[in-house]
């Protein structure tokens, strides 16, 4: 797309030397708002600052006319009073939506937009972070629609799922403390409102932080398995938290489920509503051969 310079943008590029820095937006997805410019001194537009302390350098620009996703590097040091290592661990950068600014800081009406996007993969080092930043071409490559799997593509309790969260009897969201830790993801629990549920009854839920150091953020649980006679629950999860885990944090973890047809008919009876394809055949399929003496022996496989 063509883009038309401010009034004496072009001159300014044409001569030897320029008044001109770049400029970062950065929409955060918890909302906030944050500026930042490659220049020795803050600069403010929009009712934006974009700070100067930050120590931010962005790369060149890839763009191209096809559909391929455009990208650039922004990279900068890690501060309190900009971007913390907190903040990073806590994923409030993750596809953050940014806008990139060619500016003439003498006189800030001489702007424009050369670069829309989000922000992608964050890398932290020791004292700085370097952020990659995608196109808005980006979101062609999500997958859109339905994907014909085995297991179910909606979430529990969604519309499609057809389940709700007012039905008490499937839809637990239980409040209670961890008893002892292992890791960052790896916990226990002894509540007897967890460990009364059956093994794997919150594996798939999603498990959020109350209190502690963590607290607001949220995960989804990889699995919940009874120990000890089901003394205790053993919470693990997919990823690891931003802080350490304390004892006595209090988490709400919500009923689970692992999408199988097995556990939608068994645990939910619900196989009406079911959205997976659980006879589409395995990758073994396409390497068997026929043989009288099992179950490949040329007849339906679903009688």
């Amino acid at each position: 797309m063509v883009k038309t310079l401010p009034t004496g943008m072009q001159t300014d590029l044409n001569a030897s030397a320029t008044t001109h820095c770049m400029c970062w937006k950065l929409t955060r997805v918890d909302t906030i708002v944050m500026g930042f410019t490659d220049h020795d001194e803050d600069i403010v537009f929009d009712a934006v600052t974009y700070a100067a302390a930050t120590g931010m350098v962005g790369s060149t620009i890839s763009a191209s006319s096809n559909l391929n996703v455009d990208d650039m590097d922004a990279i900068g040091a890690l501060t309190s009073a900009a971007i913390t290592e907190s903040d990073i661990q806590k994923k409030l950068y993750d596809n953050a939506f940014i806008q990139v600014f060619r500016v003439d800081f003498t006189n800030v009406t001489k702007r424009i937009e050369i670069f829309t996007g989000f922000i992608g993969n964050v890398v932290r080092g020791t004292i700085d972070f370097k952020a990659e930043v995608r196109s808005l071409s980006t979101v062609l490559n999500q997958t859109q629609g339905q994907v014909y799997q085995k297991m179910c593509n909606v979430d529990l309790f969604s519309t499609k799922c057809g389940k709700l969260t007012s039905d008490s009897a499937d839809y637990e969201k239980l409040a209670v403390p961890v008893a002892a830790v292992f890791s960052r993801r790896l916990f226990t629990v002894t509540d007897s409102k967890v460990t009364g549920r059956s093994t794997d009854w919150f594996t798939g839920g999603k498990l959020t932080w109350t209190t502690g150091t963590n607290t607001g953020f949220v995960s989804e649980v990889k699995s919940s398995l009874l120990q000890d006679g089901g003394v205790d629950a053993w919470i693990d999860l997919w990823e690891a938290m931003p802080t350490d885990i304390s004892v006595a944090d209090q988490f709400t973890i919500t009923t689970g489920c692992n999408k199988s047809i097995e556990i939608c008919k068994s645990k939910f009876s619900n196989v009406v509503n079911f959205r997976g394809f659980p006879r589409i055949p395995g990758t073994d399929a396409i390497v068997t051969y026929a043989s009288r003496k099992d179950k490949n022996d040329g007849s339906s496989w679903y009688q």
